[in-house]
């Protein structure tokens, strides 16, 4: 049995050294056997590992699994205490076992090593045994938490790569520049939240003295929503030049969503047509916030439509709405980020206060409508986070 200090020292050191050299587990293991057994009379051993204090089997060199599985450790266990460096048993209580070491890290059990014929080992023999497990286990823990940190920064930065992916989407969403003309005026604005959605909204010319219109908000965050609402644009886009009818329109869009989404995610929009010659507003709202209209000092919510794309396979019956425009007329659409914006104490923005808003500022210029409702939001919200994205397209008929 070694028992000189530097021998033991040299055995630390070599120890050590097979840790730095990024040695495998169950060869750890194997060395700390042929330690036990070629420097301190150890003929056999078995380490159990320990996790929220039940024993598992880890390594047997008495090569008896069967009757070590039934040995009553954990009672055992539940007797050992962070200061308590070893516990005897007699012959009986853990066959072929006379000695346990535990190994605490602070105050959390990692390991226990039951040592076979240990009755000659002195309390320093168990101290250097313990010092032995302790400078394998504390490595064993620190490789798995260098595994889970490595798998958390390597998940995070997948996370990242999406978000990035999602925000690019996201961007392109809204056009750099909105058509006007023919009469028309429009404004519009985005303010995003922490995690990346696909609200939308669009403005643009169409053949024959036309302009197309929409506003849009996706269920969920992240790469699927904005990937999914990056699919509604193109599509809606297409359609616009060539399919005059809103509700073929909106039909076809359901069949794209639905094939898209499957059913988990679906598209609330308000679709429009102005005619700039006859000044007439073709509508359809498939299950969103109802635009306000203000119209000769009447407000008129612009709620005609059906339910939501990618709600049903098929949309149920829809009714287009259509009125005829006067001059000076506006018309806001939002998503409901706004209206569903909280303040500190809990209470929501809503659709009264922002129609109010609207009705009351009605005579401003958009762009000054919209800087009002944004300065009137943050107002509202004081230091509380964005819930939601929001959007916000005006739009004045001249």
């Amino acid at each position: 049995m070694v028992r000189n200090p530097q021998q033991r020292l040299q055995i630390v050191l070599q120890v050590t050294k097979v840790i730095q050299d990024n040695y495998s587990r169950p060869q750890l293991l194997k060395f700390l056997e042929h330690v036990l057994k070629y420097h301190l009379g150890v003929p056999g051993f078995a380490v159990y590992s320990v996790r929220n204090r039940q024993p598992h089997l880890e390594y047997d060199t008495v090569k008896m699994a069967q009757q070590l599985e039934t040995l009553p450790l954990q009672d055992f266990l539940n007797r050992l205490e962070p200061d308590q460096d070893f516990m005897k048993f007699s012959s009986d209580e853990v066959w072929p076992f006379d000695l346990v070491v535990p190994v605490f890290h602070k105050t959390t059990l990692l390991a226990a090593l039951l040592l076979q014929n240990a009755a000659e080992m002195d309390s320093e023999d168990v101290d250097f045994v313990l010092s032995l497990a302790n400078i394998l286990y504390v490595s064993f823990e620190n490789k798995l938490m260098a595994r889970e940190y490595a798998r958390q920064r390597s998940e995070q930065a997948a996370l990242n790569r999406q978000l990035e992916v999602a925000a690019a989407l996201q961007r392109q969403l809204f056009p750099e520049e909105m058509s006007s003309g023919g009469g028309v005026e429009v404004d519009g604005f985005f303010r995003t939240h922490a995690e990346v959605g696909g609200d939308y909204y669009d403005f643009f010319s169409v053949p024959t003295h036309q302009y197309m219109m929409c506003m849009a908000d996706v269920s969920g965050k992240g790469v699927d929503a904005a990937f999914l609402m990056s699919n509604f644009q193109a599509n809606f886009r297409t359609l616009s030049m060539y399919e005059t009818d809103l509700i073929v329109m909106a039909k076809i869009l359901n069949e794209k969503v639905n094939a898209l989404a499957k059913g988990e995610k679906f598209i609330t929009c308000f679709l429009g047509r102005y005619n700039t010659a006859t000044r007439e507003l073709d509508f359809l709202n498939c299950g969103h916030n109802a635009p306000i209209l203000i119209s000769k000092g009447q407000v008129h919510l612009l709620k005609a439509g059906t339910v939501g794309l990618g709600m049903l396979d098929e949309l149920p019956t829809a009714i287009k709405g259509s009125m005829v425009l006067n001059e000076q007329d506006l018309l806001v659409c939002y998503t409901d980020g706004a209206t569903d914006l909280e303040s500190p104490e809990g209470q929501r923005f809503g659709e009264a206060a922002l129609l109010d808003l609207i009705r009351e500022n009605a005579n401003l210029s958009i762009k000054d409508i919209n800087a009002l409702v944004v300065r009137k939001l943050e107002q509202f919200r004081q230091e509380y986070p964005y819930r939601d994205d929001i959007a916000f397209l005006a739009c004045r008929f001249n």
